[in-house]
């Protein structure tokens, strides 16, 4: 038994939606233990009509814990990978989209009357062909079982995703032909296709970053090959699988040609720039767990700071504006921004007093001057209407 575990891509944005996808199947498992009509009522039904519901529902539905835990640890898998380039905002729609065209196909290409199809495999296959596109040559690290009559052995190994999916469609195909009329396997090579048409749609329409290290650009050799196109992402990563596959081998670690060590500064700025905040988060992380006094340049906290106020990711973005202020505590509008999600968003007059308290209004044009008394007005009277704030940040 083979299964994904985690994944060496560039990972972009949280996996919020994977894993909302995920507690979602889990706790429809659970409703069905307690309701089993509902398999066939909102599971797909052949030869009854066209049942448009269905097509959403049947994708959510298993009819086993190991049916679940089977398809959810592969959804992990690879919705890392999908889901990391794309974010949850679109994400979750390519989840259901997938899920969908895969059912309208499903009702009709096969003749099955009385049929009832469910389960999340058909997506999930759809993900992997789509992560085969974006990310070959990124390695999965995948657990395996294995198990001959009283010898078991478990443990991980790294397998690039070009070869962990080739792997896996091959065995479909070749139980459908070992079996002759294999209708499951059938139906995970469906969600390949639409998936695999899918993700090539959204390469070929570029609303996706593969970094120059997509499929169809590596089969073609117009990969990127000098330090200054490739991407530190990329280098990163690299440089990071080098290492632990060398570890591994107990073989002492060596220089890999062509690659450059990369300013952390320089990978953050970067990062910010091509509007990739979780990035630039995961890599200010790293580096202050590497080196706790570490700090980006106050320029950079104050980009991404406001790079997550536009995402309307308020905790980040007054986490990084506390620790701009930190650094450069005389700039007003910083602290006119920060004040403005205090008040408005997060319910904290009296932090956002704190913060409007040092600004020189005198360099506010007439408009920040304006917002200014505005926010001040709404903090004294949440103020008064006793709104109690729980987080006590100084500032």
């Amino acid at each position: 038994m083979f299964i994904p575990l985690a994944t060496d891509a560039p990972i972009y944005y949280r996996p919020v939606g994977t894993i909302g996808i995920i507690s979602l199947n889990v706790i429809v498992y659970f409703a069905t233990l307690r309701f089993p009509s509902l398999l066939e009522t909102y599971g797909l039904v052949h030869g009854t009509g066209i049942h448009p519901l269905q097509w959403l529902t049947s994708s959510f539905l298993h009819g086993s814990f190991l049916h679940l835990l089977g398809n959810m640890i592969f959804l992990w898998g690879f919705g890392l990978v999908v889901e990391g380039k794309l974010g949850w905002q679109r994400f979750v729609p390519l989840y259901i989209g997938i899920g969908v065209v895969e059912c309208v196909l499903e009702v009709c290409l096969l003749e099955q009357p009385g049929l009832v199809s469910y389960g999340a495999s058909a997506i999930i296959f759809g993900l992997m062909a789509i992560a085969l596109l974006w990310a070959p040559h990124n390695e999965v690290t995948v657990g395996y079982v294995f198990f001959f009559l009283i010898f078991i052995r478990v443990g991980t190994f790294d397998l690039a995703i070009v070869w962990f999916a080739a792997l896996t469609f091959l065995k479909s195909i070749f139980l459908i032909w070992l079996m002759g009329d294999a209708t499951s396997e059938l139906l995970h090579l469906l969600g390949a296709v639409v998936g695999g048409i899918a993700g090539l749609v959204m390469l070929k329409m570029k609303w996706v970053d593969c970094e120059g290290w997509d499929l169809i650009t590596v089969i073609q050799g117009k990969t990127p090959v000098t330090d200054s196109n490739m991407s530190y992402g990329y280098q990163s990563d690299a440089a990071r699988r080098s290492t632990r596959t060398t570890a591994q081998r107990k073989k002492r670690p060596q220089k890999l040609s062509g690659l450059i060590e990369i300013d952390p500064l320089i990978r953050v700025a970067e990062l910010i720039e091509q509007q990739k905040p979780h990035a630039a988060l995961a890599e200010i992380r790293k580096q202050q767990h590497l080196k706790p006094d570490w700090k980006p340049q106050p320029i950079d906290m104050l980009r991404l700071a406001r790079l997550f106020r536009s995402w309307k990711e308020w905790h980040d973005a007054v986490l990084f504006f506390r620790e701009y202020l930190s650094e450069s505590p005389t700039d007003s509008l910083a602290r006119l921004e920060v004040a403005e999600i205090l008040v408005l968003v997060q319910d904290r007059p009296h932090a956002a007093l704190k913060v409007l308290k040092p600004c020189e209004t005198t360099n506010f044009t007439p408009k920040q001057l304006k917002q200014f008394h505005a926010i001040k007005q709404r903090a004294l009277q949440l103020i008064q209407t006793g709104v109690i704030e729980m987080e006590t940040e100084e500032w």
